[in-house]
């Protein structure tokens, strides 16, 4: 199982959540599906929010 780890600071408003590969295949499922037939040229970043600290 593959398991990305994020890094945890001292004052890290995230709970300590490690995504795991069920995390990114739902967002895989969800841009393939009619839900998401609108969306082009993005990126659907799955860090736990990570990339907003």
């Amino acid at each position: 199982m593959i398991i990305l780890k994020r890094n945890l600071a001292v004052n890290d408003p995230l709970p300590p959540y490690y995504s795991e590969v069920e995390d990114i295949i739902n967002g895989i499922l969800f841009l393939a599906s009619d839900k998401a037939k609108t969306i082009t040229g993005t990126e659907l970043v799955i860090d736990n929010g990570s990339l907003a600290i």
